[in-house]
Order: structure tokens, then C-alpha cells, then sequence
């Protein structure tokens, strides 16, 4: 897994090693996003070991300790990571609960309204602006 932020290349699990060490946190997983300036951001998915840690101190933690490009833009807090049977977090789940974005099925010409030219049949994440136009939109083969 990588994550291209503005043309640098991110690894997840750089990030989540940081982030492990951090007071706080139980378990953590990073994807990459869509980012209409940048092509891709971080999101930071957190399970707490501490119900107190808050978005803003591990934020403020993450500016501290990462170059700026490699810093999460959005953190999640959740109960528990999606794993495998042998305990591996599952970060193709978590790319697929990307909160605000819409999931678009479209199929060539159907989605010549948000200006992409698509292959055969798959699935895309569009990230749409207040007017309801395409700002990123990312797309996989099914």
C-alpha cells in the first residue's frame, strides 16, 4: 500500500508507527483519500485505549512528528479495525467508508458528466463541492 500526496509517496504503515506511539491509542490504520489538491490525502482511522484522547492533541502530535504532506488531514475514531482471521487490519474496508464521498457506479458515457472517460464497468469515489459538481473522483475495475 502507498499513497501519493502531491506527487511524494506516503506509507501507511510509516505513518501508523508514529501514531502507535502516541499515548492513547490502542491500534491505528492510515489509507489514502481523494484530494482535489493533492490527488490523495491521509485518513487516519484510531481505536482508543484512553476515551479521553482527543482529535486535536494526536493532530497536534502528528504536526510535530511528520513532514506536512505526510500528516493526516482527516482522523476517525472508531471502536475497532476491520481484520483478517490472523489479525491483519483490513485498509481495503476502511478506504471503502470514506464518510462525505459518494459511491458512483458508472459505466462509459454515463459518466461523462464529471469529465472522466471510464474502462467497462466499475466503481468510483466522487468527492462533490457544495454545487453538487466533481472535485476528485477515483475509480476501480470490480
Amino acid at each position: 500500500d502507498m499513497i501519493l500526496v502531491s506527487g511524494f509517496n506516503v506509507y501507511p504503515t510509516e505513518i501508523e508507527q508514529v501514531v502507535n506511539l502516541f499515548p492513547g491509542v490502542l491500534e491505528c490504520a492510515a489509507v489514502g483519500v481523494p484530494d482535489a489538491k493533492s490527488g490523495e490525502a491521509v485518513k487516519l482511522f484510531v481505536v482508543k485505549s484512553d476515551p479521553a484522547l482527543a482529535e486535536e492533541d494526536l493532530a497536534n502530535y502528528c504536526a510535530q512528528q511528520m513532514t506536512a504532506y505526510k500528516r493526516p488531514k482527516f482522523i476517525e475514531f472508531r471502536d475497532e479495525l476491520p481484520k483478517t482471521n490472523v489479525g491483519k487490519i483490513l485498509r481495503r474496508e476502511l478506504r471503502g467508508t470514506l464518510g462525505d464521498q459518494a459511491i458512483v457506479v458508472a459505466v462509459n458515457d454515463n459518466a461523462s458528466d464529471l469529465g472522466v472517460r471510464l474502462p467497462e464497468e466499475g466503481v468510483g469515489l466522487a468527492r462533490l463541492d457544495l454545487h453538487g459538481r466533481c472535485i476528485a473522483f477515483a475509480w476501480r475495475s470490480v
